[in-house]
């Protein structure tokens, strides 16, 4: 059998030369990053949606995690919603100890510096008590990271636990000695558990309109609210449906 060899102009593919590999990226520990030309969404209505933006990122927040939940992690993976909200906080949520509480919120941060979480939103709605709410403090303290801690109760009938001394407690605190601010690097959040219901109690009469927020913000605790329901009209509209998410 014959072997031919071509004697014309030599292939391209068989006479470049092979690129060198690319140098890894590496940024040092610490260092901020830049992202150019972004387009950012800033859900504010006034500023709308900003085309060839640079951003400047010096940590990765956290905007909403259930820290005291980290103890049932894993369990309920394949759960539907209505499934989480009957077994999590129907039924297991209230037989929570604060010292389960301090068990969960623990790991829970300490996970989150570890992976480079400069800032987390604790929406803390397990706090049955003023002494649950203590050991979830305690354990985000131990921990050398920034969370704001949102304060609620999921338990709760009525938003009475905020302006009948649970928040003032937690401010006066002689171990913390903070005015909406739970030393520098953890800030004190009203978390509002389930705004729809809220609203209806509010439509109905059976709740004070202003008093809990005018309480939270007295002790310069910000409001946050775990869906944005939108307000009905009492005289057109029917009472909204509990919402979808938490």
């Amino acid at each position: 059998m014959g072997v031919g060899v071509g004697l014309g102009a030599a292939s391209p593919t068989a006479t470049a030369s092979p690129e060198p590999a690319a140098a890894p990226v590496t940024f040092a520990p610490g260092r901020p990053l830049l992202f150019r030309r972004a387009t950012v969404i800033t859900m504010d209505p006034r500023r709308g949606i900003l085309p060839d933006t640079d951003v400047l990122v010096r940590g990765t927040d956290i905007t909403h995690q259930h820290m005291w939940q980290a103890a049932k992690r894993g369990v309920g993976a394949d759960w539907t919603l209505a499934q989480y909200l009957d077994w999590m906080l129907m039924k297991r949520g209230p037989l929570f100890r604060p010292e389960d509480i301090h068990a969960a919120n623990y790991p829970s941060m300490v996970e989150a510096v570890n992976d480079g979480v400069t800032t987390v939103m604790d929406w803390s709605h397990g706090l049955r008590t003023p002494d649950h709410a203590d050991a979830a403090v305690d354990a985000l303290f131990a921990v050398p990271g920034r969370a704001r801690f949102g304060y609620s109760n999921a338990f709760a009938t009525d938003l009475k636990w905020v302006y009948e001394g649970r928040i003032d407690k937690i401010t006066r605190a002689s171990d913390w000695g903070f005015t909406g601010c739970l030393r520098p690097r953890l800030t004190l959040s009203c978390s509002e558990t389930s705004p729809a219901a809220t609203w209806r109690a509010v439509t109905a009469g059976s709740a004070p309109t202003a008093e809990p927020w005018s309480c939270a913000k007295t002790v310069r605790a910000r409001p946050s609210t775990g869906t944005g329901s939108p307000r009905p009209s009492p005289a057109t509209s029917p009472a909204p449906a509990e919402p979808s998410t938490s």
